[in-house]
């Protein structure tokens, strides 16, 4: 679902989504240029950011990307689109006229990764410092790899072929601020560790019984015992 005030005009991801018809969900954050004060506002889940005048840009791909990559959290969903959607010669340029801009390079190095397609530009000089792909402000990051290329940190919570992205929300912080593994961790202490055992197993063949279930099939011992395994083994699964 789009939101749209009246005398409001899209910005950043909202205008890309928009002004290149993009066959994708509105982003759960958009952005609109008013006659107003700066102000946030929700609406059944969906956050409308307002910005005035001064905040607005040029009636471009290349403007309203850079302005979603500065203030707006991502949907890679709207960003990747835009992405297929524009020729790759508009990155090219833009990168060419900033070689060593922070939102130039994470743009390109978008494009690189999502698309597939590799740009005819040199690789980022050596000189030049690092940008986190991600504000991790705005996200829940992942692990940071180094784009040497790009002179990016990818610290996306995946790569082409699944990257969900997070936003990091008032909410998110205070939950996480509970540490529930840590205070697992202290229950567990309290409890034998061979009732333990016996309770994860049980839970393990539990789950592997359900799981048949949903699929109609009536596995074998040997089966339930190997997708049992499986199960406790996911953690270290490449």
């Amino acid at each position: 679902m789009a939101l749209r005030p009246p005398d409001g005009r899209p910005i950043g991801q909202a205008w890309l989504r928009e002004r290149l018809a993009l066959r994708v969900p509105a982003p759960a954050v958009q952005s609109f240029i008013i006659q107003g004060a700066r102000r946030t506002e929700v609406h059944d889940g969906l956050t409308m950011e307002f910005y005035p005048p001064k905040y607005g840009v040029d009636d471009t791909v290349v403007a309203n990307l850079r302005f979603a990559l500065k203030h707006e959290p991502f949907d890679l969903g709207v960003v990747v689109a835009a992405c297929k959607a524009i020729e790759p010669a508009a990155i090219e340029a833009w990168v060419r006229a900033e070689p060593s801009g922070a939102f130039s390079r994470r743009a390109w190095f978008l494009y690189e990764t999502f698309v597939g397609q590799t740009l005819d530009l040199d690789n980022v000089h050596s000189g030049v410092g690092y940008v986190d792909a991600l504000d991790d402000t705005l996200h829940i990051v992942g692990a940071s790899r180094k784009s040497s290329r790009h002179r990016v940190n990818d610290n996306l919570l995946g790569g082409r072929g699944l990257c969900p992205t997070v936003r990091r929300t008032a909410r998110l912080d205070k939950s996480i601020g509970l540490e529930v593994d840590n205070q697992a961790r202290a229950l567990i202490q309290d409890y034998d560790p061979l009732l333990l055992i016996r309770a994860v197993n049980y839970l393990y063949t539990k789950e592997t019984r359900s799981s048949f279930e949903l699929e109609g099939e009536q596995p074998g011992a040997s089966r339930t015992e190997r997708f049992a395994a499986a199960l406790k083994a996911a953690a270290s699964f490449d």
